[in-house]
């Protein structure tokens, strides 16, 4: 919900009839503008309301608490439930995103000359092999070792990257994170 008496902001109509917000006046910064629901937004904790709840439970009394982890699962689990109340916004997901990371061995060829033996390229190549290792990992340890609860036709390790590539172009922490 918005504040209306103390809005400052305005949305316009502008080039290419794209939306854009403005202010019409200074902001404090402690002054709250919005507020919303949290279980409107997609999180690691809706891992507990999930059919995995005892397991990871049993998993957080031996190795801790893991928020990518709950994420990953949280996110291909909401994905391919076709009554996800997140649908609207899962539908809007990219597929088959558009990054030099996300299909960077098939499409390699798309590296700048001016990007060839920098450190931004090397960085790319980096997180691509993280991602790959986290995916592998998930899918031959903990999804295999527990198909009964993780559908193997789902947690897959295309769909992990996929995950892990979703989650860390768009997660936002919230509080003292």
């Amino acid at each position: 919900s918005t504040n209306n008496s103390k809005n400052p902001f305005l949305m316009k109509v502008v080039s290419n009839d794209d939306l854009a917000v403005f202010t019409n006046r200074d902001i404090l910064s402690d002054e709250e503008l919005y507020t919303f629901d949290k279980s409107i937004c997609l999180s690691a904790e809706l891992i507990y309301a999930l059919p995995y709840e005892k397991l990871i439970r049993e998993l957080e009394e031996k190795y801790g608490y893991d928020e990518l982890t709950y994420l990953v699962i949280v996110l291909i689990h909401e994905y391919y439930n076709p009554q996800s109340k997140y649908r609207e916004y899962l539908d809007i997901l990219p597929t088959n995103p558009s990054s030099p990371i996300f299909n960077y061995w098939e499409n390699s060829k798309w590296v700048d000359p001016e990007l060839m033996h920098t450190s931004v390229l090397r960085k790319l190549v980096d997180f691509k092999i993280q991602i790959e290792r986290r995916s592998r990992g998930l899918v031959n340890g903990l999804f295999s070792q527990h198909a009964e609860l993780f559908n193997p036709e789902y947690f897959t390790e295309d769909n992990v990257e996929w995950a892990l590539f979703m989650i860390d172009t768009r997660v936002k922490y919230v509080g003292d994170r």
